[in-house]
């Protein structure tokens, strides 16, 4: 079976793409036994292959090297006692900070395998995980012997074979993640056949085992989508995940690393292993199908099942085994019934955290098969109107009245998706209800100031566009919302009427008027900058709290008094009624 080390993964390409979508949302970070790209933790230095053995040694720390590792390609080498050079190569990484990275060769190497391990080398930080991955070249002294090469983790229990190309005094061997990397010299590759052969016989007498059990599968944890992923859901899938695959997985492991111990050395692998391994694999997909024909009308177990079912799918096919043709069909199935459930919350029960379950169960039972464009539904059912009052009222000390400006609308805001967040928008005609102002220049006969008044032409309207943040409500309950501006440039008034109520239209028109927008926009200085609004070049914005189920979202009134003592001295009102309701298809 000669071969086994090819990538034998490319049929699962769609699986694959799958589980990103199932990811949306997540924000997982590094745990002991789980490491994120670029950064440490711990893992077993060889994805399926076997222990044979246990290994001690001591850091040759005068030899280490160190180099700083950030975005760029970078080398660093370090030459044993040997005189064996072990040079790694790191390609361009996405890193999330730079990291230090050293390599150290090993000395009093003692080993309990059958292999006279006597070189190596250790890398740090331990459990680092490559982005994209390394290669380690090792340069020997020239030697009538071959070299054979292994992984081990830096507490020395447990030595595992790796692959490796090369011979004569070169070698590569690639790097996904750091452990320990050691070499033994042999003479001729032929007690791996020996070495493998038990391995996979080992396995496959505890194949025979499980085969002859019943299949039964684990109860599935309750998740809830509404949030999305995150890293306690993701890690309560991964644990159900080895519930499925425990003892299969481990059975697995030891055939195909037998299996590859005497693909190594080029020993006859023409007996079927693979085959015969993939009956676990398959095994273990029927586990998964077993718990989904039980609980696929649960949502709650949903998540759970449709990652295992995947994983254990893809597993089953890197062997050779390809899945039932109806799988996808009855994921679809599921997840588009998961999306109508939810669906329901929004709509009737305004339920606003389940916005982002929505977009991911749409866009997973499309790529399941389902032919149904999802985002209709959603658009209809994020539908909403803010109402909008606003009331600034100026009177002066003495009694006499001053600015006084009345708006009232709505606005109507439609969604936009964006990356995967709702992001709501739209623009509304507001009314202006009346409009007041004191023209404040003397008569030309005497008369004194603030004689006269100007009054705003009604009906009048301005337009008013509304930006309301991302609605997720699992981050916070906190909305940001803006308008680009409140009130016109371009209003129409009655300029000069006196105290009588007679329109001269003619006093003092060069100071009479002043626009509504920016009488309104000075006269927000009457709420407190830093709990209620801020003004940028973006407009006007606003931070109310939101309450989840209920069809209106917030009912805020910011209400201010300000006295000053100007002049004679005013008092200056302020109220702004704020109200978004949620009104679906």
């Amino acid at each position: 079976m000669k071969g086994i080390k090819k990538n034998i993964f490319t049929r699962s390409i769609k699986i694959l793409s799958i589980f990103l979508i199932l990811s949306i949302g997540s924000c997982k970070k590094p745990t002991p036994t789980e490491p994120q790209n670029g950064s440490p933790g711990t893992q077993n230095p060889t994805s399926g292959a076997t222990n044979i053995g246990t290994i001690s040694y001591t850091p040759d720390v005068a030899r280490q090297k160190s180099v700083m590792l950030d975005t760029n390609a970078v080398d660093v080498s370090a030459t044993d006692a040997n005189g064996i050079k072990w040079e790694l190569h790191i390609p361009k990484q996405d890193l999330p900070a730079p990291t230090t990275i050293t390599i150290t060769p090993i000395k009093g190497v003692k080993s309990d395998t059958v292999f006279n391990i006597r070189y190596g080398v250790v890398f740090q930080p331990d459990g680092f995980v490559f982005t994209n991955p390394a290669t380690l070249m090792v340069t020997v002294p020239q030697s009538s012997n071959k070299f054979v090469f292994f992984t081990f983790s830096q507490d020395g229990k447990s030595v595992e074979l790796t692959s490796f190309s090369g011979s004569g005094s070169s070698y590569s061997i690639p790097i996904n993640h750091f452990s320990g990397t050691a070499a033994a010299q042999v003479k001729t590759f032929n007690k791996l056949c020996a070495i493998g052969h038990a391995q996979y016989n080992l396995g496959l007498e505890e194949e025979n085992n499980i085969l002859q059990q019943p299949i039964t599968a684990p109860v599935p944890p309750d998740i809830d989508y509404s949030c999305g992923l995150d890293a306690s859901k993701e890690k309560l899938i991964d644990e159900y995940i080895k519930q499925l695959e425990t003892p299969e997985d481990t059975v697995i492991k030891h055939m195909l690393g037998g299996l590859s111990t005497m693909d190594l050395a080029d020993c006859d692998t023409t007996f079927g292993g693979l085959a015969q391994a993939s009956k676990l694999a398959e095994r273990v997909f029927k586990k998964a199908q077993f718990a989904y024909n039980q609980y696929s009308n649960d949502n709650k177990k949903y998540l759970a099942l449709v990652k295992a079912l995947l994983t254990t799918s893809a597993s089953m096919q890197a062997m050779g085994v390809y899945s039932p043709p109806d799988l996808f069909a009855n994921l679809g199935a599921w997840a588009k019934r998961y999306y109508d459930a939810q669906l329901t919350k929004l709509t009737q029960n305004h339920d606003y955290s389940v916005v982002k379950s929505l977009l991911n169960l749409s866009t997973e039972a499309q790529l399941f098969g389902t032919q149904v464009f999802f985002l209709n539904d959603i658009e209809h059912a994020m539908i909403f109107k803010l109402e909008l009052k606003e009331d600034l009222n100026l009177v002066y000390n003495d009694g006499t009245q001053g600015d006084h400006i009345v708006i009232q609308g709505n606005v109507n805001l439609q969604p936009q998706f964006v990356n995967g967040q709702v992001l709501l928008s739209g623009t509304g005609n507001i009314n202006f209800v009346s409009g007041y102002t004191i023209d404040d220049c003397e008569d030309p006969n005497g008369l004194p100031q603030n004689t006269y008044h100007d009054e705003l032409i009604l009906p009048q309207t301005f337009p008013l566009t509304v930006y309301l943040d991302s609605l997720d409500l699992c981050k916070s309950n906190n909305l940001v919302i803006t308008f680009d501006t409140l009130g016109s440039t371009n209003e129409q008034w009655e300029f000069g009427i006196d105290p009588s109520g007679v329109k001269t239209g003619t006093h003092c028109q060069s100071n009479s008027g002043t626009p509504l927008q920016k009488t309104l926009t000075d006269n927000f200085i009457a709420f407190d900058t830093t709990q209620y609004y801020n003004f940028d070049t973006n407009g006007l914005t606003f931070h109310p709290d939101v309450q989840n189920g209920s069809a209106t979202l917030f009912d805020k009134t910011y209400d201010e008094t300000f006295n000053y003592q100007y002049g004679t001295g005013y008092k200056l009102t302020a109220k702004l009624e704020l109200k978004l309701i949620h009104t679906p298809k």
